[in-house]
């Protein structure tokens, strides 16, 4: 889903609200600048300007399971993780599409604008590379790194 944060032109803290909410949490009735400026630009809210927002894009949501393997026929075996269900977290990639996609690189947190990181950091596995089953049924191989190798049909 692209922002629908304007590269220019005005904005308001509804419009930000929108855009940025915290997934999966419920959609909060109060928001501060302060909060979104600190969550996304990973700055000192002290002084900035509404308009840092302008173009931004951020670090999108998905689900995992929590059951790493080592090829993809045993991920598979895995059963797929939905929210709130066991054995299954939330986490966050750098790309444009629901789920990552080859290339993209995977966080612990939703912290930071354009893959950019504050305090989260990325999601890294044992070893070389992991697979894990995703939300959409199919299963990411994971770079130590958190950078997503590939993403297999089971």
């Amino acid at each position: 889903m692209p922002s629908s944060v304007p590269s220019s032109g005005p904005l308001s803290l509804k419009d930000l609200h929108d855009d940025f909410r915290r997934y999966p949490e419920t959609n909060p009735t109060n928001i501060s600048l302060g909060s979104l400026i600190d969550d996304f630009l990973c700055e000192n809210p002290t002084n900035q300007l509404i308009s840092s927002f302008h173009g931004a894009t951020y670090l999108k949501p998905f689900i995992i399971s929590t059951l790493a393997r080592f090829n993809v026929a045993d991920s598979c075996e895995v059963p797929r993780p939905n929210f709130g269900g066991k054995g299954a977290t939330v986490v966050y990639h750098n790309g444009t599409t629901t789920n990552p996609a080859v290339g993209d690189t995977i966080y612990t947190s939703y912290k930071g604008f354009n893959g950019s990181s504050c305090s989260n950091t990325t999601f890294s596995s044992v070893g070389k590379q992991i697979f894990f089953r995703m939300d959409n049924g199919k299963v990411a191989e994971v770079r130590n790194t958190g950078v997503v190798l590939s993403v297999n049909n089971c």
